[in-house]
């Protein structure tokens, strides 16, 4: 099962592993997402609205 908690502007994904996956809105409106668990060291993928519904789409479809 994965665990979604908001903390402030973001979410926290997790699963039962500790796989950890962190989801934030930015102030110019892109979602970034990266790995929680490295946090700060950690790469940011950042998407537009357009390519994050084209990425939620793509994962929904596998």
């Amino acid at each position: 099962m994965v665990e979604i908690i908001l903390t402030g502007t973001s979410h926290v994904i997790a699963s039962p592993d500790g796989s950890c996956v962190e989801i934030s809105l930015s102030l110019s409106n892109t979602i970034g997402i990266r790995d929680s668990m490295v946090q700060d060291t950690s790469p940011i993928l950042e998407l537009t609205r357009r390519e994050w519904t084209a990425f939620l789409d793509s994962i929904r479809m596998t």
